[in-house]
């Protein structure tokens, strides 16, 4: 507003105070010479403005507003008052729409009148879709009590809505930039930060409970709460969840789908502390293609995840029984869009957390769920041929915590989270927009199905005790069942140390450089050589990846030694990240497993 238009309208003011109380008119001089000399109170330039939020309503930044004021039915008000009667006044069934800042209930003149007010995030039409399709019988109660109501599957809903809506004329916010998801993060973040002084003050951290010893803490250098916890979090011990994979038939539907899910994807912020329950997404190649990213956008990203892994058997070495066209349907089909996973460390968590993502695809038309599968830890967290699982782990620069005994020096963050420095000292190339890699990684997920009857007989067939037997499952791993590295335990099994995190992943190979205590054949070895002498690509942790497993199907049977035990349907999803996953994935399938000349 220039000067004159201010002056103007200043003097409009005045001549419209002209018969207002001297107090009232010595109120208003006050606040006029407040924002003529800009005090504090009152800014001349606002940080945001009042905007459209759509067919109705006004918005400030992110943050729109409704209020109606409809006449009720006959007895509508008695039956709305028993409604919110019965909720205790606070109607948190709105927390399902995941947008909703705040929302009240005013009853006028003698209840003849109901005002209805909220404040929320997006657009008008959005929003009013979002109560249709996620909260629809609540909906249908409220409003059933107005008159005019058409009924909450009537395309004529909107209409009446907006048919009473009154626009506001003014209206403060007080965060207009931050979202209902972002506020729920900033508050995670304090309550988090709370705990941890609590917990430091107590000595105990959930990591450090987990790893036992001193928790050494380094500067985080990486945006945590940009990052998905599945990244950087250990799985919970004991662990329940599913995977659900998706299928996009349309593009509108994909997106609504995502955008409803998106405020129960966790960050990683505070990893170190965070066991619980976390929800976490993926999106195939052809799944970015099913919502309609781009084309030069997906121009952007890497050959290898264009043409997905069924594509890519020769480079993954996937022959024979391993060739993609034995694999389960829908797996390697290029139908799987959306890959969602629930991990949690209760079943009762485990199941809400799954009724929370159910929810955001429900009634979505253009979703089809293709398979579901259920995971959980097996007795002392043993993978399916009876090994402890996910001892080992990179360290992670940046990431907010020191290496823990074993894990040697911090790799840098770009080797695993796109738009950081990798070893070589430049970040990869990331997906574009940058919005759209930045903080992002590639993950891979294979289904293995153990073949248990044929480990047995191979165990039993070479060996003639059964304390013979697990030496040799030892041999193969490097690693006896209870975790303890055959490096400090080389001649029998050492469960306290299997069980000590501070312990079971601290040695080397450096006084074992002939393979006699661990085979160079031993997976654990193959997998990580460490300080092993390599003859080719000796670079180690150019070829790390973060590891996620999830065990499916029955516990390890000792006894399983039939064939058509090699067919029950038990095994693991290895689930991989890395900021150049299937080229680390490769390397792996072709050189360290498939090729015994590197060592």
């Amino acid at each position: 507003m220039d000067t004159q238009q201010s002056s103007d309208s200043k003097q409009e003011l005045r001549e419209l105070f002209a018969d207002a109380p001297e107090m009232t008119k010595t109120a208003l001089e006050n606040v006029l010479r407040n924002m003529e000399s800009g005090g504090a109170e009152s800014r001349k330039e606002p940080t945001t403005r009042m905007e459209s939020a759509g067919r109705v309503g006004s918005r400030q930044g992110k943050v729109s507003e409704l209020t109606v004021i409809a006449p009720f039915v006959k007895g509508g008000a008695e039956r709305l008052r028993a409604i919110l009667k019965l909720t205790h006044g606070n109607f948190d069934a709105t927390e399902l729409v995941g947008t909703v800042h705040d929302m009240r209930f005013v009853f006028l003149d003698n209840d003849t009148r109901l005002l209805f007010a909220t404040a929320y995030d997006g657009d008008w039409d959005t929003y009013i879709d979002d109560f249709v399709t996620k909260i629809p019988d609540y909906l249908e109660i409220i409003f059933s009590t107005l008159e005019g109501w058409p009924g909450i599957h009537s395309p004529s809903v909107k209409d009446i809505i907006a048919k009473y809506q009154i626009p506001a004329q003014a209206w403060y916010v007080a965060n207009p930039n931050l979202t209902v998801v972002e506020t729920r993060r900033l508050e995670r973040l304090g309550t988090a930060f709370d705990e941890m002084l609590d917990k430091i003050g107590r000595g105990a951290m959930s990591l450090q409970d987990r790893f036992g010893g001193n928790l050494q803490r380094s500067a985080v250098a990486v945006e945590l709460d940009d990052i998905q916890a599945t990244v950087l979090r250990h799985r919970p011990e004991p662990y329940f969840g599913t995977h659900v994979l998706l299928h996009i038939n349309d593009a509108r539907s994909g997106r609504e789908f995502l955008r409803r899910l998106a405020p129960h994807i966790d960050s990683a912020a505070d990893w170190w502390q965070a066991d619980g329950t976390w929800t976490a997404v993926a999106i195939s190649y052809a799944g970015l293609v099913a919502l309609g990213a781009p084309e030069d956008s997906l121009r952007s990203f890497p050959e290898a995840f264009r043409q997905g892994m069924a594509a890519r058997a020769e480079q993954l070495r996937d022959y024979g029984a391993n060739d993609p066209k034995h694999w389960e349907q829908p797996l390697g089909s290029g139908q799987v869009h959306l890959w969602v996973s629930i991990f949690s460390d209760a079943q009762d968590k485990w199941r809400d957390a799954m009724e929370t993502a159910r929810q955001q695809y429900q009634g979505l038309s253009g979703i089809t769920v293709l398979m579901i599968q259920n995971f959980g830890a097996q007795p002392g967290s043993r993978n399916p041929l009876g090994y402890k699982d996910l001892i080992s782990q990179p360290a992670i620069e940046g990431s907010g915590v020191d290496p823990l005994p074993g894990q040697g020096r911090p790799i840098k963050t770009g080797e695993f989270i796109l738009g950081y420095p990798g070893e070589a000292g430049v970040p990869l190339a990331m997906p574009q927009p940058d919005v759209l890699g930045r903080n992002g990684t590639f993950v891979g997920i294979r289904k293995y199905q153990s073949r248990v009857g044929a480990f047995n007989r191979f165990l039993q067939e070479n060996a003639q005790t059964a304390e013979e037997r697990e030496l040799l499952a030892a041999k193969l791993m490097g690693r006896w069942r209870s975790g303890a590295p055959l490096t400090l335990a080389p001649t029998k099994d050492d469960p306290v140390l299997g069980e000590d995190p501070q312990r079971n992943n601290d040695f080397t190979y450096a006084n074992d450089l002939k393979g006699q205590q661990v085979p160079f054949g031993a997976h654990m070895r193959r997998m990580n050589p460490r300080d092993t002498n390599l003859a080719v690509l000796t670079d180690v942790n150019l070829h790390r990846i973060i590891r996620h497993s999830t065990a499916y199907g029955a516990p390890y049977d000792p006894n399983a030694t039939s064939e058509h035990d090699d067919e029950v349907a038990h095994g693991i999803y290895l689930i991989f990240l890395s900021a150049k996953a299937m080229a680390t994935i490769e390397f792996l399938q072709q050189e360290w497993i498939n090729d015994g000349n590197f060592m």
